[in-house]
């Protein structure tokens, strides 16, 4: 498998990219994939992603990641393959349980007792700052 590194060394060399961005990682090349891309991204998707992250591609980074995530997008179409006929949907795979105490009704404080602990009444209420200006 090749480093795929020749995009990155040539901006590294040259001091291309832009301010602020990540630091570039080495990325392997694609074609390594057994996994048929069955939707391939355009030039302009990868674009797209690349501006949402916020992240500089060269060209020959842009044909790379086009190449690569169509093939993502194509490990999709295997997991779409398998019969799932009888399997119950489901957001976890263990069992949830109350990790909290019953909520039981019980005696609160009197009110005079409560009112004797706050710092501000007035009138017989608690007295709070404003909240809103």
């Amino acid at each position: 498998m090749e480093d795929g590194g020749g995009a990155q060394e040539q901006m590294q060399e040259d001091g291309g990219g832009a301010q602020g961005v990540v630091p570039r990682v080495q990325i392997p090349s694609a074609g390594h994939s057994p996994y048929p891309a069955s939707m391939a991204l355009d030039r302009d998707a990868v674009m797209h992603i690349a501006k949402l992250a916020r992240v500089a591609l060269s060209d020959e980074e842009i044909e790379l990641f086009r190449t690569q995530l169509s093939e993502i997008i194509g490990h999709f179409d295997v997991l779409d393959a398998i019969d799932t006929e009888g399997v119950e949907p489901t957001a976890q795979i263990l069992p949830l349980h109350n990790v909290f105490a019953p909520d039981v009704a019980r005696p609160s404080l009197p009110p005079e007792e409560v009112l004797d602990l706050a710092p501000l009444t007035d009138d017989g209420y608690l007295r709070v700052r404003a909240v809103l200006e």
